[in-house]
């Protein structure tokens, strides 16, 4: 559980308790703060208190706080009925670098209030800095600070995890394409560091170079190749990407304002000599003959070369045993980045997907309030009701059929709702997906499906189900052993 402290007993208790007393308290704050970062807030509590504002001032604050998957910290958070106080601490930065985390912090500090303050305090110097209304950076008054910790009523009862959702601070290039374009996100550490890299190998070293980004669903594969394009197009370099699946809206939206962009089918029209870059996104799809060709175009014109994908994202038998991300991992000098951080799909329903595809895996997930789950006895039932569903409220994903023979799935798909192959790197708040009487559980405990189809609907399903960020239902065709399971999961 976390709970909020008041700063001034946090530094006397590390003043005054035994280490190990005072390392069971940080415990039950739940709180985050290293030794040497104790002596600087020391500083900053010494600083304000020279101004009147009492005890009182210094209450309510969470120390060293993280937004849950994201991973953001910051190192004091007060939050207020009107809003949130925030202040950071270093013991040196240049000006630009405090700059930029005030101007990230503020980002991802947005929608707790319509009053967000935010500053750093630099312990060497004991100043003050914040933004000022033009986001200009100027040196703060501890007063002003002061007088802002005395006004304001801090929230006794806020509890920050119900506060921060990791929905709302991601931008998907597809389906938050103009925030995407007027760079209104921002990337975690880690796809920061693999952008940084990325750009200095292809800026600094001749090519061809290869480079591969590998990563989970939901680990903002497709949000850091897209903002790789988009940072070495602002120093003038031209960028094509090659997309392995259909192109979407946000994709034709990119293409307006400029971008080089085409599917897979398509790219062996373009001459890759007039690009800096060649980004294949969901690489994972690419035949084996056009991995090789691609592989020879980017030698000869010795350009640079990323490949984006996700092993598990197949739809098909064929590309899940072509080998292909193999052969990618094996090209000439290929430098590799893997991605860990799951940032979209929020832990609850990350479970239930572990739960469901895997049955031998018995992890309750903690609430049931981010998954549904529907029973239908027929196909007809399950049609009329996911017909029935606001498109504004939900995103209905059917299993794509294949071109040659009516398969089982068609029975129930509703004809305004995409197909798997649609939706390929684009992601929803809320998904709903079908489970039919085929799905079952091998001998190894894994679902798969036992119906005649063109495409792996078991595949599909993983692609479809992984599509949502913040809330999941499934609707269950006559598959009663399926459903008590997943209720299982859910504890209910």
């Amino acid at each position: 559980m976390l709970r909020s402290t008041n700063l001034k007993s946090l530094i006397q208790a590390k003043q005054r308790l035994a280490p190990d007393v005072f390392k069971s308290y940080l415990k039950h704050l739940n709180a985050s703060i290293k030794d040497y970062e104790l002596e600087d807030l020391a500083k900053l509590v010494e600083q304000l208190s020279t101004h009147e504002g009492g005890a009182l001032a210094f209450d309510g604050f969470f120390v060293g706080y993280k937004i849950p998957q994201i991973g953001k910290e910051f190192d004091l958070l007060r939050f207020c009925k009107d809003g949130v106080i925030n202040i950071e601490i270093k013991r040196k930065a240049s000006r630009d670098k405090i700059a930029k985390q005030l101007k990230r912090n503020r980002y991802y500090l947005s929608p707790t209030g319509d009053l967000v303050e935010t500053y750093l305090f630099v312990a060497e110097s004991r100043e003050f800095f914040g933004l000022n209304l033009n986001d200009e950076l100027e040196i703060v008054d501890a007063c002003q600070i002061n007088v802002s910790l005395h006004e304001r009523e801090f929230d006794s009862v806020c509890d920050p995890d119900q506060v921060f959702e990791p929905g709302n601070f991601l931008v998907s290039p597809f389906n938050s394409t103009e925030k995407f374009l007027e760079g209104q996100f921002f990337l975690t550490h880690q796809q920061e560091e693999i952008l940084v890299e990325v750009i200095s190998k292809i800026e600094n070293t001749g090519g061809p170079n290869f480079i591969s980004i590998e990563g989970a669903a939901g680990t903002g594969k497709t949000l850091l190749s897209y903002s790789l394009a988009m940072e070495l197009q602002k120093s003038q370099k031209r960028v094509l990407i090659i997309h392995c699946g259909k192109l979407n809206s946000g994709h034709l939206s990119l293409i307006e304002a400029g971008w080089v962009i085409t599917s897979v089918k398509n790219y062996s029209s373009k001459i890759f000599d007039e690009f800096s870059c060649i980004i294949v996104d969901e690489s994972q799809r690419l035949r084996n003959g056009q991995l090789e060709d691609i592989k020879a175009r980017v030698e000869t014109s010795k350009a640079n070369c990323l490949f984006s994908f996700d092993r598990r994202q197949t739809l098909a038998s064929f590309e899940t045993n072509s080998g292909v991300t193999d052969e990618i991992l094996n090209l000439p000098n290929v430098k590799n980045y893997k991605l860990t951080e799951k940032i979209r799909t929020n832990r609850e329903i990350s479970d239930f997907i572990k739960g469901l595809f895997d049955g031998k895996r018995n992890t309750k997930c903690s609430s049931g309030e981010n998954v549904s789950l529907l029973y239908f006895e027929d196909a007809a039932s399950a049609q009329e009701y996911l017909s029935a569903l606001d498109p504004k409220r939900t995103t209905v994903l059917n299993f794509t059929p294949s071109r040659y023979q009516a398969e089982y799935h068609e029975r129930y798909a509703i004809s305004s709702a995409n197909s798997s192959h649609g939706v390929i790197g684009q992601e929803f708040d809320s998904v709903t997906v079908v489970v039919d009487d085929f799905f079952q559980y091998d001998e190894s405990g894994y679902l798969v499906y036992f119906g005649k189809t063109y495409y792996d609907p078991s595949k599909m399903l993983f692609q479809n189900i992984t599509r949502t960020r913040k809330e999941l239902t499934v609707v269950f065709v006559g598959n009663a052993d399926l459903f008590k399971r997943c209720m299982k999961l859910l504890s209910v």
